[in-house]
């Protein structure tokens, strides 16, 4: 599964954590994080309906080419965050809400990666704007 602040194949960390939830459900999971470590990498890729996608990868793994298994990967934590959003202390959705969140889960399972269109270190990265620094 993967994790915020970890690579997306490896699972390796990737982002200073700052504090994890100490008990219930989520106990381990990443609450706040720091910088990213050296080895933190971001893949941007553009997918089949023409959007982005950004990606974090370790230096090992930042190469790998296999689309379908990233994909599958994002497909799977999507689906995660979902059923685990209330439990992370989520309001609960309303109707209208809870429809628009399961058009996104299917979106997102419609799409693929077409191909990559831009890599960079996360430490040169403006996280305040999302600009390359």
């Amino acid at each position: 599964m993967k994790r915020p602040g970890h690579c997306h194949i490896c699972g390796s960390e990737c982002r200073e954590i700052v504090s994890k939830h100490t008990k219930g459900k989520l106990k381990g999971e990443p609450i706040q994080f720091g910088d990213w470590h050296e080895n933190a990498w971001r893949r941007t890729f553009e997918l089949s309906d023409g959007s982005t996608c950004d990606i974090t990868f370790c230096r090992d793994c930042v190469d790998d080419a296999d689309y379908g298994k990233i994909w599958d990967i994002v497909k799977e934590r999507a689906l995660w965050e979902e059923d685990h959003r209330e439990l992370r202390g989520a309001p609960a959705r309303t109707a209208p809400e809870k429809h628009r969140a399961e058009q996104e889960i299917e979106r997102i399972f419609d799409l693929k990666i077409e191909r990559e269109v831009g890599r960079r270190m996360w430490k040169f990265v403006d996280h305040k704007f999302g600009h390359l620094v």
